[in-house]
């Protein structure tokens, strides 16, 4: 008997900003490395090809049966690129960033790094500013003998840290995609892989002025908009990739609740209050992050328990400072 032909089981990504919108980038397998995450078992099977048109063109009119499809047009990919963040694990600078995974998949899911050597070497993330050039990637995935290459791949992020863990992110991603071939896994140099990504211990939090809260979870979401595939009939294949618009962030936190004299959520939410509101993983220098929101307002309050213990799920949702501000929420590895 003969064993399969195809496996499931290694996968390996590669990806790099693109200088111009849906051109490819030459990828070097020894600078361009992004580490996925792998959970216990294997990997998910890579996501299907989509096309905004079918090839759909009705019945036959003799038997009311679907007619003979045409060639699907408007080819596209949409998946989940799931990593860890870790730091550099040495001293930033200018040229020194954290890794791929990082850095490049933040900027691709909105955001614009900038460098600061004070008050601490640090790389900051910022939403891009509407009406701005935004940033995407050239992606390559190996998987189940197969190379899938896409060009404009823009992400939409979002991280859960449940129980005592590391945080998981999940970068929801969609771009053009040349059809796969066969290729086995070549070897890939993932940058800082030996940095052990922070785990959800220790965590820094302030809601507003409280600070002392026993956090059970935490979760995060951009809610970043990618509108419709941009159909162009003047095009071969006739995909002109996708446009980003705006975010919706909000951190989630399950918490234990304190006595209404410490914190009240519950009036906090009647009032509209607006607090900032961040939480920080990791307690080695170059080797943590922190999720800020300067501005939030608490916009759910959930009565949970966890047993005896009384909890509640707390949702804040960022907002600017004033409506011209571009001042909503920041990423900071330090």
């Amino acid at each position: 008997m003969s064993t399969a032909a195809v496996l499931n089981q290694v996968i390996g990504f590669a990806g790099k900003e693109e200088g111009t919108y849906g051109v490819a980038e030459v990828l070097d397998l020894a600078a361009d490395g992004m580490l996925p995450f792998l959970a216990d078992g294997d990997p998910a099977p890579p996501s299907a090809i989509e096309y905004v048109f079918d090839g759909n063109i009705g019945r036959a009119p003799g038997t009311l049966a679907p007619a003979s499809r045409t060639t699907p047009n408007g080819r596209f990919r949409s998946g989940v690129f799931q990593t860890l963040f870790r730091g550099l694990g040495s001293l930033y600078s200018a040229i020194l960033l954290p890794p791929n995974e990082v850095h490049r998949s933040l900027k691709a899911a909105g955001f614009t790094a900038t460098y600061s050597a004070s008050p601490t070497p640090q790389w900051t993330y910022a939403p891009t500013a509407a009406g701005t050039t935004f940033t995407s990637l050239t992606l390559r995935q190996y998987a189940q003998g197969s190379i899938y290459e896409q060009t404009g791949v823009l992400f939409n992020w979002s991280f859960t840290a449940d129980g005592l863990g590391v945080p998981i992110h999940d970068f929801a991603n969609t771009g053009l995609i040349a059809l796969p071939t066969d290729l086995t896994l070549p070897a890939i140099t993932y940058p800082s892989a030996g940095v052990l990504p922070p785990v959800a211990s220790a965590v820094v939090e302030n809601i507003g002025a409280w600070s002392a809260a026993t956090i059970r979870s935490v979760s995060f979401q951009s809610q970043r908009s990618i509108d419709n595939p941009r159909a162009a009939q003047n095009l071969a294949g006739g995909h002109a990739g996708f446009t980003p618009g705006g975010m919706v962030p909000q951190l989630t936190l399950v918490v234990e609740r304190p006595a209404r004299a410490t914190y009240n959520p519950e009036s906090l939410q009647s009032l509209a209050t607006s607090a900032a509101v961040n939480v920080t993983f990791g307690a080695t220098q170059y080797n943590r992050y922190t999720v800020a929101f300067p501005q939030a307002q608490l916009i759910t309050v959930t009565p949970q328990n966890d047993g005896p213990v009384a909890t509640m799920e707390l949702v804040f949702q960022a907002h600017p400072s004033t409506p011209a501000l571009n001042d909503y929420m920041s990423v900071l590895f330090n």
